[in-house]
Protein backbone atom coordinates (compact mmCIF):
# COMPACT_ATOMS: atom_id res chain seq x y z
CA UNK A 1 0.00 0.00 0.00
CA UNK A 2 1.68 3.52 -0.93
CA UNK A 3 1.48 6.51 1.45
CA UNK A 4 0.30 10.26 0.72
CA UNK A 5 1.49 13.15 2.21
CA UNK A 6 -2.03 15.12 3.40
CA UNK A 7 -1.07 18.73 3.91
CA UNK A 8 -2.85 21.94 4.82
CA UNK A 9 -1.20 25.58 5.79
CA UNK A 10 1.97 24.33 5.49
CA UNK A 11 1.72 21.27 7.65
CA UNK A 12 0.47 17.85 7.60
CA UNK A 13 1.15 14.33 8.14
CA UNK A 14 2.02 10.47 5.97
CA UNK A 15 -1.05 8.47 5.97
CA UNK A 16 -1.27 4.74 4.02
CA UNK A 17 -3.25 5.84 1.24
CA UNK A 18 -5.99 3.19 2.03
CA UNK A 19 -6.76 5.30 5.03
CA UNK A 20 -7.05 8.35 3.25
CA UNK A 21 -8.85 7.14 0.67
CA UNK A 22 -11.67 5.58 2.83
CA UNK A 23 -11.80 8.70 5.02
CA UNK A 24 -12.33 10.80 1.21
CA UNK A 25 -14.61 8.69 0.38
CA UNK A 26 -16.48 8.87 3.94
CA UNK A 27 -15.88 12.71 3.95
CA UNK A 28 -17.05 13.57 0.52
CA UNK A 29 -20.48 10.85 1.54
CA UNK A 30 -20.93 13.31 3.98
CA UNK A 31 -20.49 16.90 1.68
CA UNK A 32 -22.81 15.63 -0.58
CA UNK A 33 -25.75 15.15 2.46
CA UNK A 34 -25.34 19.05 2.57
CA UNK A 35 -26.82 21.64 0.24
CA UNK A 36 -24.76 21.85 -2.84
CA UNK A 37 -22.33 25.11 -3.70
CA UNK A 38 -20.02 25.74 -6.37
CA UNK A 39 -16.93 24.70 -3.78
CA UNK A 40 -18.93 21.56 -2.39
CA UNK A 41 -19.76 19.94 -5.64
CA UNK A 42 -15.98 20.70 -6.67
CA UNK A 43 -15.09 19.26 -3.05
CA UNK A 44 -17.33 16.04 -3.48
CA UNK A 45 -15.45 15.31 -7.24
CA UNK A 46 -12.90 15.93 -6.30
CA UNK A 47 -12.40 13.64 -3.08
CA UNK A 48 -14.05 10.54 -5.07
CA UNK A 49 -11.58 10.98 -7.82
CA UNK A 50 -8.89 10.96 -4.78
CA UNK A 51 -10.47 8.02 -3.15
CA UNK A 52 -10.85 5.84 -6.16
CA UNK A 53 -7.17 3.55 -5.87
CA UNK A 54 -5.76 5.36 -9.09
CA UNK A 55 -3.34 7.81 -7.52
CA UNK A 56 -1.12 5.60 -5.27
CA UNK A 57 1.64 7.57 -3.61
CA UNK A 58 -0.36 10.50 -4.52
CA UNK A 59 -3.72 11.20 -2.87
CA UNK A 60 -3.85 14.92 -2.73
CA UNK A 61 -6.68 16.28 -0.89
CA UNK A 62 -6.40 19.61 -1.77
CA UNK A 63 -7.48 21.11 1.47
CA UNK A 64 -5.32 24.64 0.78
CA UNK A 65 -7.69 25.07 -2.67
CA UNK A 66 -10.78 23.21 -1.81
CA UNK A 67 -10.93 24.87 1.97
CA UNK A 68 -10.13 28.37 1.29
CA UNK A 69 -12.22 29.74 3.81
CA UNK A 70 -12.31 28.91 7.41
CA UNK A 71 -15.81 28.90 7.16
CA UNK A 72 -15.50 25.90 4.37
CA UNK A 73 -12.65 24.64 6.69
CA UNK A 74 -14.88 24.67 9.80
CA UNK A 75 -17.57 23.53 8.01
CA UNK A 76 -15.33 20.48 6.81
CA UNK A 77 -14.35 19.85 11.01
CA UNK A 78 -17.51 19.34 11.57
CA UNK A 79 -18.58 16.56 9.14
CA UNK A 80 -14.92 15.10 10.45
CA UNK A 81 -16.52 15.08 13.93
CA UNK A 82 -19.18 13.19 12.51
CA UNK A 83 -17.75 10.64 10.75
CA UNK A 84 -15.47 9.83 13.93
CA UNK A 85 -18.30 9.10 16.20
CA UNK A 86 -20.20 7.44 13.54
CA UNK A 87 -21.37 3.86 13.84
CA UNK A 88 -19.86 1.61 11.97
CA UNK A 89 -16.09 3.79 11.60
CA UNK A 90 -13.30 1.53 12.11
CA UNK A 91 -10.28 2.60 14.28
CA UNK A 92 -8.10 3.41 11.39
CA UNK A 93 -10.75 5.69 10.36
CA UNK A 94 -10.98 7.16 13.69
CA UNK A 95 -7.44 7.91 13.91
CA UNK A 96 -7.64 9.36 10.25
CA UNK A 97 -10.32 11.69 11.78
CA UNK A 98 -8.24 12.87 14.40
CA UNK A 99 -5.39 13.42 12.51
CA UNK A 100 -7.25 15.46 9.49
CA UNK A 101 -8.98 17.47 12.29
CA UNK A 102 -5.97 18.56 14.10
CA UNK A 103 -4.74 19.67 10.67
CA UNK A 104 -7.28 21.53 9.71
CA UNK A 105 -7.52 23.17 12.99
CA UNK A 106 -4.09 24.06 13.03
CA UNK A 107 -3.41 21.78 15.82
CA UNK A 108 -0.71 19.35 13.88
CA UNK A 109 2.73 20.70 13.55
CA UNK A 110 4.08 17.97 11.48
CA UNK A 111 5.87 18.26 7.91
CA UNK A 112 6.92 15.81 4.99
CA UNK A 113 10.10 15.56 7.09
CA UNK A 114 8.84 14.73 10.25
CA UNK A 115 9.23 11.07 11.85
CA UNK A 116 6.62 9.24 11.04
CA UNK A 117 6.17 7.65 14.47
CA UNK A 118 2.35 9.30 14.22
CA UNK A 119 0.98 6.87 11.59
CA UNK A 120 -1.96 5.61 11.68
CA UNK A 121 -1.98 2.30 13.40
CA UNK A 122 1.16 3.26 15.94
CA UNK A 123 0.46 4.67 19.48
CA UNK A 124 1.99 7.80 19.25
CA UNK A 125 0.66 11.08 18.11
CA UNK A 126 2.42 13.84 16.44
CA UNK A 127 2.59 17.47 18.61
Amino acid sequence: MGSSFVDYRGHGFWSRDGFIEEFLERLAKELESLPAADWTRAAVDHWRLQASGIFSGWVHPKFDELLASDDRRDEIVNLVARIRAGAGSSQHLRETCDLVERLLRGELTTDASSPLDYMVGRDQRPS
